[in-house]
């Protein structure tokens, strides 16, 4: 008995100095894009999708993402001046560090971020969205390498909201020209429980039920 109670306390200490000095995992709970098609500078087209995967490590003492993968299925947008007879795009894309990535942070509360280098991997269509289709999907794909890209960070109460602006998500060529699609992400996500504190949690636990059963 005299053991468990300092060892309670010190593990009441511990627990939450384990969960401040480590970065916290954040899984997505939602997240949006909202695209943009753009030739030349000009906007010719808009549109829309959701993130429906992705996780954000983020340490709050520094400002520092670690690591992170964002993944949309389907971003989609809406780009009447396509040559031909396209006016539409479909996009899936993958956000994740690519080899050599580093980071840094000033502020807090929001953080502004740099990081990089990152590649942004996109895969799908240039179609025809009006009947009768007079011309077949043309599949786009590839990967942006992007050097290094600014997002601004927002952290309270376990939740995490991360902001990119003006990403370039893919690129798409018909004939000649070649068209930017852009992006502005908003990942939300909510701490998942790490290891080391789920272990302090559970071992405390145990001190807990030991003690009451010697009662």
């Amino acid at each position: 008995m005299r053991l468990v109670r300092p060892l309670l306390a010190s593990l009441a200490l511990l627990l939450p100095a384990a969960m401040q000095a480590t970065p916290i995992t954040f899984a997505l709970d939602h997240g949006s894009v909202t695209a943009r098609v753009v030739l030349n500078g000009t906007l010719i087209g808009t549109g829309a999708g959701f993130l429906d995967a992705g996780f954000v490590v983020f340490d709050p003492s520094t400002g520092l993402i670690p690591n992170f993968s964002l993944h949309s299925s389907n971003a989609s947008a809406f780009a009447p001046a396509l040559p031909g007879a396209y006016d539409a795009l479909a996009l899936s894309i993958l956000i994740a560090p690519a080899s050599g990535y580093s980071v840094s942070a000033t502020g807090t509360g929001p953080w502004s971020i740099t990081l990089g280098p990152i590649n942004v991997a996109y895969n799908g269509t240039a179609f025809d969205s009006t009947l009768p289709v007079t011309v077949p999907p043309v599949p786009v794909s590839g990967i942006v390498p992007i050097n290094s890209f600014g997002v601004t960070a927002y952290y309270n109460a376990g939740q995490m909201r991360l902001g990119l602006l003006g990403l370039k998500i893919g690129e798409v060529r018909i004939g000649a020209s070649v068209y930017d699609v852009r992006a502005d992400i908003e990942f939300v996500g909510f701490a998942a429980p790490e290891p080391a504190s789920g272990a302090l949690t559970a071992l405390a636990l145990v001190g807990l039920a030991w003690t009451a059963r010697r009662r």
